[in-house]
């Protein structure tokens, strides 16, 4: 956690310079989120005038056929998938309609579908640009120039995902209410769980997702250091706090998916078929994680974990 923080403080010194940079450094480190997220609010805020200013004339544009694609993202393809990003494949492949596809996006085929500009290409392999937050790149992208739909490939959806859901012309995201706020986390903090970026749907050529990635590429046309991990999540809000569009567009759609992250609490616990078919009675897709370590039995009895494991085997 420090080693993280003290990350954290040197990229925004040298995005920022060390003058501009001690308030927010002195936020970061001694305020709770808020004080912190003000400040660097108003810096993308400042940098993107013109694009909000822009935007706030923009309509959302109804023309485009939908693309019956759902995006899945893992760099290292299909045969490096951890077991829990095969568990997640499997189970969507398996739950949604049969003219929908599932597109696999890895380092070897992304270009086949988009060309991002060569800046962001050398920044990537420059590591100034994380993996993560290139994914954040690319599905803007995605969704912007093709449409459908981005599941994060530790999504988990336990029921058949219907077409009348997926066909739906709306930009779409789970919104869990704000009651619902987690106030450890600072992208539930910043967004009050009004959407996450971890699962987007754009069948409509929305100003949400078109101003998102004009404001998050403009970031790295002009930077080499992220100051905010949330920075997709960031942009958004201040769309939705600055232009009335975007604020129509996800005020629109509703609270959903309020067990989202109930799943993931519990996978290492003794399964319970009960507890299970209740989670999913109201919820379609659970945020699971490949970065924490899921177990098979307790005290030789099946957890919830070993359960989704072997009812997605290929």
């Amino acid at each position: 956690m420090l080693k993280k923080k003290i990350s954290k403080i040197k990229a925004i010194v040298a995005e920022l310079g060390f003058s501009r940079s001690i308030v927010i450094i002195l936020n970061y480190i001694f305020s709770k989120n808020n004080g912190y997220i003000k400040y660097i609010k108003k810096i993308i805020i400042d940098e993107n005038k013109e694009i909000i200013e822009k935007y706030k004339k923009e309509k959302t544009e109804d023309f485009r056929i939908i693309e019956k694609k759902i995006w899945f993202f893992w760099w290292q393809g299909k045969n490096n998938f951890p077991e829990i990003v095969k568990v997640c494949y499997n189970n969507l492949k398996k739950n949604i309609p049969s003219d929908y596809e599932v597109v696999l996006i890895d380092k070897d085929n992304y270009m086949n579908y988009v060309q991002l500009p060569e800046i962001i290409i050398s920044k990537l392999n420059d590591n100034k640009i994380t993996l993560t937050h290139f994914s954040d790149l690319l599905r803007q992208e995605l969704l912007c120039k093709i449409g459908g739909m981005w599941i994060d490939s530790t999504v988990f959806c336990p029921n058949s995902i219907s077409s009348d859901f997926l066909d739906k012309k709306e930009f779409w995201s789970i919104k869990l209410g704000s009651e619902r706020i987690n106030k450890k986390s600072y992208g539930q903090v910043i967004s009050g769980c009004k959407f996450a970026g971890f699962i987007l749907k754009n069948n409509i050529n929305s100003v949400t997702m078109r101003f998102v990635r004009e404001c998050n590429f403009n970031y790295w046309y002009n930077h080499n250091y992220l100051i905010e991990y949330f920075i997709q999540i960031l942009i958004m809000q201040i769309g939705y706090e600055l232009i009335p569009t975007i604020k129509n567009e996800i005020d629109n759609y509703e609270v959903s998916n309020i067990n989202l992250y109930k799943l993931n609490d519990i996978m290492n616990e003794k399964f319970d078929l009960n507890i299970y078919n209740e989670l999913k009675s109201n919820c379609n897709f659970f945020k699971l994680t490949w970065k924490t370590k899921y177990i098979k039995y307790k005290d030789n009895c099946s957890t919830f974990y070993n359960y989704i494991v072997q009812d997605n085997k290929e």
